[in-house]
């Protein structure tokens, strides 16, 4: 299966709102592990505005559950801030491969095929056998092939992984309705221009 997201939203999602890391890995530790995670690294400057242009601000991708700060927009800018913190830190931790999102489309489109296509093509192959790997064995300690135990899959090993999608309460800003929304959307409008 080729999805979007999977338990790493979960899991950033979580452990920004103060649960530890550990218990999360643990929670989690049941998911079936992924051929291959992509992830797709943007910069708040270049995230505010492709998600003014489409859904706009989401109470939840606002982090308005837990921040008490009054202003959407900045609440927006404070919970995506430390997601993006938390998908960096899980791209280190499980070894995403990462594509620079605020190139243009057809070449974040061309990186993501050049990465996705050697998975698809295995996967393709008379000997491709998924779910050989034990599911918690992503999440648990590396240990060396001299273990009592016998050889460990290695912890850094992709994942594989479904998602189900859902509908999104939004709430959009009207330009102008905001000073600080009005001068992030200037400086990308001003470095560039559509």
């Amino acid at each position: 299966a080729l999805v979007d997201r999977y338990i790493f939203s979960l899991m950033a999602r979580a452990r920004v709102r103060g649960l530890s890391a550990e218990w999360v890995e643990n929670l989690f530790g049941f998911a079936l592990i992924p051929d291959l995670v992509v992830y797709l690294d943007v910069d708040i400057e270049h995230l505010v505005p492709r998600v003014l242009n489409t859904t706009g601000f989401d109470y939840w991708e606002s982090g308005q559950d837990y921040l008490p700060i009054p202003n959407v927009y900045e609440n927006f800018v404070e919970h995506q801030t430390r997601m993006l913190g938390e998908f960096r830190r899980l791209a280190v931790e499980h070894a995403f491969r990462t594509v620079d999102a605020r190139r243009p489309v057809p070449e974040v489109f061309a990186a993501l095929c050049e990465m996705v296509e050697p998975v698809l093509q295995a996967m393709a192959s008379a000997d491709y056998a998924p779910g050989l790997r034990e599911p918690h064995a992503f999440f648990a300690p590396h240990q060396s092939s001299q273990d009592p135990a016998g050889p460990q899959p290695d912890p850094r090993a992709p994942l594989r992984g479904v998602r189900s999608d859902r509908k999104r309460g939004t709430q959009r800003l009207a330009h102008g309705e905001r000073p600080a929304l009005d001068r992030a959307l200037a400086r990308h409008e001003a470095r560039d221009p559509e």
